[in-house]
């Protein structure tokens, strides 16, 4: 028998009791000395709560609030549990065979007191139907709660309508049954089949019911509505218990004409009449008119470009442009990177850095190469560091004739500073014309013009500047080099590292230069978990290793979009060994790593967590929270836990690091998240803005 005395949440044991057979008047007088001391010590206990528990194996039940203490018992994966009281030093209290235990905080999930209040809210509230379903199950269960564990309180059965008051717990949905809110799973409801459709529009409807059809040619459009649900209703009238007239899905663009009594309805043109739905399923943009002036034109060179609703990297992704996709340019945003164009009839934006803007300057007559004599001598290297285009002229004069633009970044040689500066000549195409220095990063002969850092895991480094020179060495992922020249403009560069110099290619390094933004200047290594042979969990129809690469490089590409410099420890289907992963983040002397994982258990299991080492610093522990408060925030998994761990990656690197688990690819709901098209963006934009928090 074990007597524990509370006060002032200290827990004091008799260890001398704890294993040992008492006799019964020593049991006696300790049990009495137990009760007066706790009738008097005791502090009102804190409001009871529920939660489940939440651990890979079975999880232990003690006497006291320590793993030093008897475990009397254990609980499974999913258990119900009644939280009595919580403590400091992360124990819960809890009722366990009508006695009391101890069970460490990193187990348990309290359920979500906002699921009751959503309800609670919802009685007091006059919701309205957003969209009405049927049940396409023979027992579906209807919950108190967004969750499977909860109290169910019936059951629809196959064919049942039911109306949907609210999605903001999907897959869970509020409905109302029996005169009361309760919840019920997305999965196992669907539309209305087309034969029941045209039954209810065969029913004659009631003198109050009837509805005019209004057309809408006479009607202006204030907002285009960019469709966020996967089927959103269009209605015959602002209700959700109105005649359906068609659907709209994700990406498709909406003509808004107004808002009906300050909302959530609005009227919108529909197969040339007025029809009406909900506004809390689109995002609004400005609608494009006709006569916008196009100011250049482009195209997309990146797979998978984001389209956004305000030109901001943290803006509402709207919409995707695949590579080869032509554009409108309209408009530079205070002079770029951002640049607006019209996209489904409304005015959108995106990154100028990933679009090839068409050079519509007429072409000019080839002229012969200039010699050597017109040109001079080499005695400076400049790199373009402009958003915009940068103008080549015939003379030293913003007022001459233009030959053409140079792109930021691209590279020139200098052959001469005009009159002192700003304007320098440089060679153009083959003939002698005129730049402004002004725009360039400028570095004079025999200086280090830039640094940069492999790419390459075996990058050759050769004797002279061509590959069919000799292999002198190798550098490999993560090796730094200072460039001190560009051999004809590159793309072969002659480089200093580690004490000897060489010739290597421009291709396989990320040059350091023109990086601005709240990231630049840090090195961050991308570990996209797993690959190859290793596919990691599966689950779902989902493959670990393709959703971790997916994220990984949508993260990598905003990264450097904020100026850091990035390195991928695997950018396609290949294997690395732990070791080496964390080596290659040790070689560059990264200020932070990130290792992107998704995870797997049982069906119930849910939500991101995120982890930190250990042993780690303090800088560890804040970039896994960071990372979990946006995966859970502009993800929508729902938040499982931050905790230490042992895991190679962290163990073994030297830097900030932690490793995120992204959502259970066994659960259904987080499978349903992250098949959702642009969940690998905007899981990307999620840690990118993470690691824009750790700095802030």
């Amino acid at each position: 028998m074990t007597i524990v005395i509370r006060n002032k949440d200290k827990f004091i044991v008799n260890q001398g009791l704890r294993k040992t057979i008492i006799k019964p008047a020593i049991a006696a007088f300790a049990m009495v000395l137990s009760v007066g001391i706790v009738d008097q010590n005791v502090q009102a206990a804190e409001e009871e709560r529920e939660g489940i528990v939440e651990s890979s194996g079975n999880l232990n039940v003690r006497t006291g609030p320590d793993t030093t203490y008897d475990a009397i018992g254990q609980l499974e994966e999913g258990h119900s549990v009644t939280v009595v009281n919580e403590h400091e030093d992360e124990w819960y209290e809890i009722t366990y065979d009508e006695e009391t235990g101890f069970v460490h905080n990193s187990y348990i999930s309290l359920i979500d007191e906002a699921n009751e209040e959503a309800v609670d809210d919802a009685a007091n509230e006059k919701l309205e139907v957003i969209e009405t379903l049927v049940v396409n199950h023979h027992s579906l269960a209807v919950r108190a709660e967004a969750s499977g564990t909860s109290e169910r309180l019936g059951t629809l059965h196959d064919g049942d309508e039911v109306d949907i008051y609210n999605l903001d717990h999907a897959p869970w949905v509020l409905i109302k049954y029996e005169e009361q809110f309760a919840y019920t799973h997305t999965d196992y409801l669907t539309e209305a089949t087309q034969e029941e459709e045209e039954e209810q529009e065969e029913t004659e409807p009631s003198q109050e019911e009837t509805v005019e059809t209004k057309s809408a040619s006479n009607a202006s459009v204030s907002a285009i509505g960019i469709v966020t649900h996967h089927n959103l209703a269009i209605r015959e009238r602002a209700s959700g218990s109105s005649a359906r007239v068609g659907g709209a899905t994700e990406g498709d663009a909406l003509e808004i004409i107004e808002t009906v009594n300050g909302g959530p309805w609005v009227s919108i043109r529909y197969d040339g009449n007025i029809a009406y739905t909900h506004s809390d399923y689109f995002v609004e943009i400005e609608p494009a008119s006709a006569d916008l002036p196009v100011v250049d034109e482009g195209t997309v060179t990146h797979r998978a470009l984001a389209v956004r609703q305000n030109p901001s990297g943290s803006a509402e992704r709207i919409g995707t442009l695949t590579e080869g996709t032509d554009i409108h340019i309209h408009d530079y945003v205070n002079g770029g990177p951002w640049v607006s164009f019209t996209f489904k009839g409304g005015i959108a934006y995106t990154h100028i850095d990933h679009i090839d803007v068409v050079d519509n300057t007429p072409p000019e007559p080839t002229p012969e190469p200039p010699s050597d004599g017109e040109l001079g001598d080499v005695i400076a290297t400049g790199i373009v560091d402009h958003h915009g285009r940068l103008a080549v002229r015939t003379t030293p004069s913003g007022s001459s004739e233009s030959l053409g633009h140079l792109q930021n970044g691209d590279i020139v040689q200098i052959y001469e500073y005009m009159n002192g500066g700003p304007w320098v000549k440089i060679d153009y195409e083959g003939q002698v014309a005129y730049t402004h220095s002004d725009y360039m990063n400028v570095t004079q002969m025999g200086e280090v013009i830039d640094t940069a850092t492999v790419t390459h895991h075996r990058l050759s480094v050769r004797s002279g500047p061509g590959a069919s020179h000799d292999t002198i060495d190798r550098l490999t992922t993560g090796d730094r080099v200072e460039i001190i020249k560009f051999v004809n403009g590159g793309p072969w560069v002659e480089v200093n590292y580690n004490g000897k110099s060489g010739y290597t290619h421009l291709d396989h390094l990320n040059l350091h230069s023109g990086n601005t933004g709240l990231l630049a200047g840090r090195l961050i290594v991308v570990d996209a978990g797993h690959g190859a042979h290793d596919s990691g969990a599966q689950g779902n129809g989902l493959v670990e290793k393709t959703v971790n690469l997916e994220v990984s490089r949508e993260l990598a590409q905003r990264l450097e979009g904020s100026g850091a410099e990035v390195i991928m420890t695997r950018t396609n289907d290949t294997f690395l060994s732990l070791s080496e992963r964390a080596n290659i983040a040790n070689r560059a002397n990264a200020d932070l790593f990130i290792s992107v994982h998704a995870n797997a258990f049982n069906s119930s299991a849910r939500g991101a967590e995120t982890f930190y080492h250990t042993s780690a610093n303090p800088d560890s522990v804040r970039l896994a929270n960071v990372m979990q408060d946006r995966l859970v925030s502009d993800t929508g998994m729902s938040y499982r836990r931050v905790a230490p761990a042992n895991f190679a990656v962290l163990r073994q690197t030297t830097m900030p690091a932690t490793l995120v688990e992204l959502g259970f690819l066994t659960n259904s709901g987080d499978a349903a998240i992250m098949r959702q098209p642009g969940y690998a963006a905007r899981a990307g934009e999620a840690l990118h803005q993470g690691f824009l928090d750790y700095y802030r």
